[in-house]
């Protein structure tokens, strides 16, 4: 392929978005073992023109190779991008994949076994971002996870297919807490930190925002591979652990009042509580201040 002087070398790479960019910037570092571009259009067509004529057609089109041989394209993420909880859920999945993980996802059939691989295939040692951990960032370390890789596109399809059968699987057991409102930023904030307190995998998460919190609180449980009912139970435990955290904030400023009173002044207490709608101490409350009020 011919790169003529008056178009711009992003035309000749097919690149449209930050992430041509930062596939191309990563096989040129990699090529000369240190990072002489930056993932932008002024970097790499900078270092590409300072190339002799033709080892510069030969470095384009080289570049285009790899870029057909090992790039996934955009509809491999569809399930994910359109899916925030099954983003959060692949992230933290790749995330805490071992390399003896990624071995059993991309040999299935033992098409890979000459195939070293060893911990810098993994997500943690590919993908060190430092971001908060969120939907949008999540998705963009997915895709920097699969681009960084040299296995080639069959082998990448291979674990994001594999990845989306655990989850399709994962999904139909998946857990949801109807209480939990992700516009309270309050209750997320306190479910985050249960969620830290009985989880390991927890540790993975940097959320910030109260609404990022929740997402991470879905993918933690959506990895936990246990059966349905020890999810259900946990599920249990954790609507009940909230029920009595709202409870004891109900009873800041009250005081435990135990007595005893005959069987028709509790009928009558009832009744009158009953008629008001109201719960027995709420009653009690408001006879003891209008009798206050009123000079007792």
């Amino acid at each position: 392929m011919v790169a003529h002087k008056n178009v711009p070398l992003s035309v000749f790479l097919h690149v449209s978005n930050k992430r041509s960019f930062e596939f191309y910037a990563n096989i040129i570092n990699k090529d000369k073992f240190e990072n002489v571009v930056e993932p932008n259009a002024a970097s790499i067509e900078s270092f590409i023109s300072s190339l002799d004529y033709q080892p510069r057609q030969a470095y384009i089109d080289g570049l285009l190779i790899r870029r057909d041989q090992e790039m996934l394209e955009q509809s491999e993420f569809d399930w994910m991008t359109s899916d925030k909880r099954a983003c959060n859920f692949a992230w933290l999945y790749l995330r805490k994949s071992t390399e003896t993980d990624l071995v059993q996802f991309l040999e299935p059939e033992g098409l890979f076994k000459n195939r070293h691989y060893s911990e810098n295939d993994t997500f943690e040692n590919l993908v060190i971002t430092g971001k908060p951990t969120n939907y949008e960032n999540n998705l963009q370390d997915i895709k920097k996870f699969y681009d960084l890789q040299v296995w080639g596109k069959s082998a990448k399809k291979n674990l994001m297919s594999s990845l989306e059968a655990i989850w399709t699987e994962r999904y139909q057991d998946r857990l949801n807490f109807a209480w939990l409102n992700k516009k309270d930023d309050e209750q997320c904030e306190w479910a985050w930190e249960y969620t830290k307190r009985n989880f390991e995998e927890s540790g993975f998460f940097k959320p910030i925002k109260p609404s990022a919190m929740y997402g991470a609180i879905y993918a933690v449980l959506d990895c936990w591979d246990v059966g349905v009912d020890t999810k259900k139970l946990f599920s249990s435990r954790f609507k009940k652990a909230w029920d009595q955290k709202v409870y004891r904030n109900k009873q800041v400023g009250r005081s435990p009042l135990n007595v005893y009173i005959d069987k028709d002044s509790k009928k009558m207490l009832d009744l009158m509580a009953d008629r008001r709608h109201e719960n027995i101490y709420q009653t009690l409350e408001r006879l003891i201040k209008k009798a206050h009020k009123e000079g007792f």
